[in-house]
């Protein structure tokens, strides 16, 4: 095991440790009971638990939105299951990712003292290099330490009164909540659990990630390269000793790491994954939002993503305090958050594609076309 992987067991026990801080168990007694589940729903656990936000997930969107709903005074539960702990090679972020950070009460500062957080090229203005493993952890830990309580499972269905998403039902009892906010990743469990469409901005697109220790000479000490050919790209940057490297094909093969990097000895970390554009619609309905990449996403080259998942996350729990203020704007706040989901979205691609085209990279199908056609 190389040396960055050591701490792969010392990082499950703290996660053990913050997250039950927060934990709810299944036999939690419940505080209200809920009389108008449908028998077929009740009939599967006698154990109710209610809270005003329920958030599915536990990356980035959802703590965003645990933390935000948590400052607006609601009751939050955030529901993932346990999953091993699989160390993935540095992300780049652009410059603002740190004020991303700030908006929902989060520093920065512990991950760069603990070299999590790094620059990326030859000053910050280029970006940041972050251990998203570390991410995730600081972002749970606040948001558990704000108030949400976290339970170790993922929802089995939806419960549906009514046209409307009153909670859901698990394998430990009922969860009713007044907003269920969906932020399950590539997971999207709500859009499959209720059938929404989702559309294809792009053609496939598989990425690949990677780091290795050592030097490459063309790179110099501290210092990037981005290079596009017709079917995708290749980002290659120098940081810490290490070159992270990102390679994504737009003609659906499947990529492979850069000749250059077989030249250095020690690889130590490599993943792949689909990264197609994709938008669901609509990411909001009666008792319900969607946030991150369950509701929507483009692929690394936008560099947006973990900021939008932020940004996206702190909206729908806005949203859903605006849906919670009783006589308040429930249908408008819905829509809005919809609308703006979708334009951030389509706004990202578009950009996006005029960029590859400036750059002679081939994407047959992007909104702008979808649209002409």
């Amino acid at each position: 095991m190389t040396e960055s992987l050591k701490g792969s067991s010392a990082f499950d026990a703290r996660l053990t440790e913050i997250t039950s801080i927060g934990r709810v168990p299944a036999s939690r007694t419940p505080r209200k009971a809920a009389s108008s589940a449908k028998a077929d729903q009740t009939s599967a656990t006698d154990q109710v638990q209610c809270c005003d936000v329920l958030i599915l997930g536990r990356g980035p969107a959802a703590s965003a939105a645990a933390l935000t709903a948590t400052r607006l005074g609601l009751s939050t539960v955030m529901m993932a299951p346990r999953r091993p702990i699989v160390p993935t090679p540095a992300e780049m972020v652009p410059a603002g990712f740190t004020s991303a950070l700030a908006r929902i009460g989060v520093r920065h500062r512990s991950l760069c003292r603990q070299g999590h957080f790094s620059a990326a090229g030859r000053d910050t203005l280029a970006g940041w290099h972050v251990d998203r493993v570390q991410l995730d952890l600081l972002l749970l830990r606040a948001a558990v330490r704000s108030g949400a309580r976290l339970r170790h499972e993922m929802p089995e269905a939806p419960i549906q009164e009514n046209g409307r998403i009153g909670g859901v039902v698990c394998a430990g009892g009922l969860v009713r909540s007044r907003v269920l906010i969906d932020a399950s990743g590539s997971a999207a469990w709500l859009r499959r659990s209720l059938g929404l469409r989702r559309t294809a901005l792009s053609d496939p697109l598989i990425a690949a990630r990677g780091q290795v220790r050592g030097v490459l000479p063309f790179l110099g000490a501290d210092g990037m390269r981005f290079t596009p050919h017709p079917s995708g790209w290749t980002l290659m940057i120098a940081h810490d000793g290490l070159v992270s490297w990102t390679v994504l094909c737009t003609d659906g093969q499947h990529p492979e790491a850069p000749g250059s990097v077989a030249l250095l000895p020690e690889t130590i970390r490599t993943s792949h994954a689909a990264v197609g554009w994709q938008l669901t619609r609509p990411v909001a309905g009666d008792g319900w939002l969607i946030a991150g990449d369950a509701g929507g996403r483009i692929d690394p080259a936008g560099g947006s993503g973990l900021s939008d998942a932020l940004a996206s996350g702190a909206r729908a729990a806005h949203a859903a305090g605006l849906c919670l203020q009783g006589d308040g704007p429930t249908a408008a706040a819905r829509s809005a958050y919809d609308d703006w989901f979708a334009e951030m979205i389509t706004q990202r691609a578009a950009e996006l594609s005029r960029r590859y085209e400036a750059h002679g990279i081939r994407l047959d199908r992007h909104p702008m076309r979808r649209r002409a056609a």
